[in-house]
């Protein structure tokens, strides 16, 4: 099994948990929503240190600035991708800290922010596999 082909699993494990996560939130099992949206965070980061910052770093067409579809499709996901974990290591570092007491936890607009960032940073990293 090749790194990318790794990389996608990771990502579809990630996209399945934030799914789950969110279909434990909606059954009010906040607890359990907290450690799987969690453990969701360090798989993605695992992935962009695994497979996304060495692929943009020795890739020059991932630098490119031609705008291009595919191209944006890259810039979205790099950016996002960022974006996503960085704000989900943010509300899981809050959910640690604070796990005894959910009012301590960030506001649902900043979950939403996140989860809508994360699924579409997913879903065009998913759309890059198959586009050779």
């Amino acid at each position: 099994m090749d790194i990318a082909t790794l990389s996608l699993i990771l990502q579809l494990t990630v996209f399945a948990m934030l799914i789950f996560g969110y279909l434990l939130f909606i059954a009010r099992n906040i607890k359990e929503h907290g450690f799987v949206l969690c453990v969701a965070t360090v798989v993605h980061i695992g992935a962009i240190l695994l497979r996304m910052i060495p692929a943009v770093s020795s890739d020059p067409e991932f630098t490119s600035l031609i705008l291009d579809p595919l191209n944006l499709i890259h810039w979205s996901h790099i950016t996002l991708g960022l974006i996503a974990p960085a704000l989900g290591a943010y509300i899981s570092l809050r959910w640690i800290i604070h796990r005894t007491n959910p009012r301590y936890c960030v506001g649902k607009w900043m979950m939403r922010i996140t989860f809508i960032t994360w699924i579409i940073s997913l879903v065009f990293g998913i759309v890059m596999y198959f586009i050779p």
